[in-house]
């Protein structure tokens, strides 16, 4: 297998990995008694308990098997788009940073601004926001013409359609598309900067 066919199937590989993590992490959530308790639920005991470490597993958290084929499911899509165009440590590290700054964003907007101390936040909806962020950069700088407002659409679109949705956590959706935007836009100005200097 050449190198342009085996990095056709490398979007799939990434894909079928955080699939499978997700999966555990549901099938743990639903069998496992008080699963949520130890790995999710990021609001009240990150501020409270300093249990920072659920900033990170509230990621692979979901509150039902509807919640994770959602995330899932945008995943495959915008992944898949993301990891054709960049390598899959990019794909990772933007989907862990992203999903962490998310949660970390939801942690303050409810913990610090609105002094909301009821909500609780899990699942992979930073992160999936982060790779969306970060295709919107992605099209402005490698599209021409029509096809680089694609992502910035499906962008505006998802984060329309979200509003009007119940139990969903806005503050980590518009903090990991942020920080998606921002993550590839410093890698891609890195690289840049390498390849002026090559």
């Amino acid at each position: 297998m050449n190198s342009e066919k085996k990095r056709l199937y490398e979007p799939a590989r990434v894909i079928a990995v955080c699939i499978l993590i997700g999966l555990l992490a549901a099938i743990y959530f639903v069998v496992g008694d008080g699963a949520a308790v130890r790995f999710g639920d990021n609001f009240e005991t990150v501020w409270v308990q300093h249990d920072f470490y659920r900033l990170f597993t509230a990621i692979f958290m979901h509150a039902d098997f509807h919640h994770l084929w959602n995330n899932c499911l945008s995943l495959l899509i915008l992944g898949l788009a993301f990891t054709r165009k960049s390598k899959p440590v990019t794909f990772y590290f933007i989907f862990l940073t992203g999903g962490l700054i998310g949660n970390i964003g939801s942690v303050i907007y409810h913990g610090i601004m609105i002094h909301d101390t009821t909500t609780y936040s899990l699942g992979a909806s930073g992160a999936v926001y982060a790779i969306l962020g970060a295709l919107v950069i992605e099209s402005f700088v490698m599209e021409h013409g029509s096809d680089r407002y694609g992502a910035l659409i499906y962008a505006f679109l998802a984060l329309a359609i979200s509003l009007e949705q119940p139990h969903i956590d806005h503050a980590a959706h518009l903090c990991g598309l942020v920080a998606g935007i921002a993550l590839e836009g410093v890698l891609l100005y890195i690289q840049t900067q390498r390849n002026l200097y090559d």
